[in-house]
């Protein structure tokens, strides 16, 4: 385990990282491939969908068992193979269906207030990413939610959950591990608050506008050199929101290859769909309609990247939460500042258009992907007591995927009986290659710590040596027990495919596309029973550049379906 200090880091990454956890890993052929792959493998992937059910007063509903529940994938009803419940953060129920019998294993749904019958699984502990927009978030506002947010963590959390922290500076930061630690997490959000208000420049000069406008001070008179103004703010708090999705979709990305429940609250003022409509709109009241706003303006629309967002995050199955730190996104309209003219320009409609924009697209987000969007107002601490329920009662249904077809993004709908309940989960799913969910692994290892210990893999640095144009290559031992490969007899020997995939991080948070590397290990038949107390070894030559801090390695088996990621410090 390692300490605090070296867990409390910051780590820059650069938002080329979007693209890089999007790529699928890029494969080396392996030895005698084109003689064609020696063995057949079935996969059968279960997709588990977290299921939210409230009353009308959106308080959660308890009791309910899977018959209560009907799932459509892409409008067909498909049969549930798992169900688990959890209430008031304690495990009610859990469930799975033997394909082969049709009967049910696991303790009977029971009924309401019935006592515990399971401990949680380690696939249902909760992941919780705190990120924090301090590029688009005012320093009075971040205060204000930051002090009901420490709230939550300690009130509202299992003690079991796990917890990270990002933020949005200058540029995006990795701060920590998932940690348990809420202390620790205390000073790592103490050091986040201390953080720039980026925004702070775009919202002074688009409050400027907003005044020479309602004032007439600022401009000559002439309506195009204000028009002006107003084109390259809007062209500014485009490019500024624009990177500020990237970032957020990195974090998203960065979180698929973590097992088990994934949530992501993100604390914001949030970022404007169309930036400079509403100053379009203001101008237009003053000086008369002249042609529509993408005419005048741009087209200067973050909406495309608001869906691609909810895409990724319901692929990477994170729920995604909001807090809308500015609680009234109408306040620039009272604005002391004004003076004459305010009523005719700062209209009811420039405020309406200001709102939306800044609250309507991570609502869509949240919506989505089965979540929810608050607001800093003067409720902030029940509002967030909301999101506390949606991580300690919900429901988890789980279904065989329907076989691979040409079709990559499935539509989810889930029913449930009974008047007036409410039901919120995520709209789909993707299908994803196994290449694709271990180069996911293994950056997650890398970015998190995450590691999976399900094949029993060690690593062991051995001593570097001198490479080529300033490089080191450090050999890493792989160590893997035979006892928990899968393998298949062919004649006189038995047989096994494996996947190395590693990928490095440099000083500077910069990662290495994932490379992949196949293996074959063979074992003559009258030695196989000898080999089981034994391991396979394979020593993997990493290169190193000056500046790299970390290794991770995932190991999967590709007959039995199972792997291990492990992440070394260098």
């Amino acid at each position: 385990m390692r300490s605090m200090s070296t867990t409390l880091r910051m780590i820059l990454i650069p938002l080329a990282l979007v693209a890089l956890l999007a790529a699928a890993a890029s494969a080396q052929p392996a030895e005698e491939e084109s003689q064609g792959a020696f063995f057949d493998k079935v996969s059968v992937d279960i997709v588990n969908v977290e299921v939210f059910v409230t009353n009308k007063k959106d308080e959660p509903v308890t009791g309910l068992t899977a018959e209560d529940f009907s799932l459509l994938v892409d409008g067909k009803p498909t049969p549930l193979t798992n169900f688990y419940a959890e209430a008031g953060g304690q495990v009610v129920t859990l469930r799975s269906r033997d394909e082969g019998t049709g009967e049910e294993e696991g303790p009977a749904s029971p009924a309401v207030g019935a006592p515990i019958v399971e401990e949680r699984p380690e696939a249902q502990r909760l992941h919780l990413m705190i990120f924090v927009d301090n590029r688009n978030m005012r320093a009075a506002n971040r205060k204000k939610s930051f002090k009901y947010l420490r709230q939550f963590l300690a009130s509202q959390l299992d003690p079991e959950d796990l917890v990270a922290v990002a933020s949005l500076d200058t540029s995006l930061v990795f701060r920590s591990d998932f940690l348990k630690n809420r202390d620790f997490l205390g000073r790592i959000l103490d050091e986040v608050e201390k953080g720039g208000a980026g925004e702070a420049g775009l919202s002074l000069e688009r409050q400027q506008i907003f005044n020479d406008l309602a004032t007439g001070d600022g401009f000559t008179g002439n309506d195009r050199e204000i028009l002006s103004r107003i084109q390259v703010a809007a062209q500014t708090q485009f490019n500024a929101g624009k990177a500020s999705v990237a970032a957020l979709g990195a974090v998203i990305n960065s979180l698929a290859g973590i097992r088990g429940r994934k949530a992501i609250l993100q604390i914001s003022d949030g970022i404007s769909t169309n930036p400079g409509e509403a100053m379009y709109e203001a101008w237009s009241n003053r000086f008369g309609p002249q042609g529509d706003y993408t005419s005048a303006i741009g087209a200067y629309d973050l909406l495309p990247d608001f869906q691609e967002l909810g895409r990724r995050a319901n692929a990477a199955q994170v729920t995604f939460y909001t807090l809308d730190a500015e609680s009234n996104h109408r306040s620039f309209g009272r604005s002391a500042a004004y003076t004459g003219g305010l009523e005719n320009v700062i209209t009811s409609t420039v405020l309406e258009t200001s709102e939306s924009n800044n609250r309507a697209p991570l609502e869509l987000a949240a919506i989505d992907t089965g979540g929810r969007r608050i607001e800093a107002s003067g409720r902030l601490s029940q509002q967030l007591s909301k999101i506390g329920n949606d991580f300690a009662t919900f429901y988890s249904l789980g279904f065989r995927a329907p076989e691979a077809s040409s079709r990559e993004k499935h539509r989810i709908e889930v029913k449930v009986a009974g008047k007036g309940l409410r039901v919120r989960h995520r709209e789909a799913y993707e299908d994803k290659g196994e290449d694709r969910r271990s180069g996911e692994a293994v950056i997650a290892a890398l970015l998190y710590n995450s590691i999976d210990s399900a094949l029993g893999v060690s690593l062991e640095p051995l001593a570097s040596r001198s490479g080529e144009n300033d490089t080191r290559v450090l050999p890493v031992r792989i160590k893997i027990p035979i006892s928990q490969v899968a393998f298949l007899p062919q004649g006189e020997q038995h047989n096994a495919q494996l996947s190395f995939f590693v990928t490095v991080k440099d000083k500077k948070g910069n990662v290495r596309p994932v490379q992949k590397i196949p293996f074959k290990l063979r074992i003559p038949a009258d030695k196989f029973d000898e080999a089981q107390s034994r391991t396979a070894d394979y020593e993997l030559p990493v290169v190193l550049q000056a500046g790299d801090q970390q290794v991770a390695i995932a190991v999967r088996d590709d007959i039995g379906g199972i792997g291990s990621t492990r992440r070394l410090e260098l």
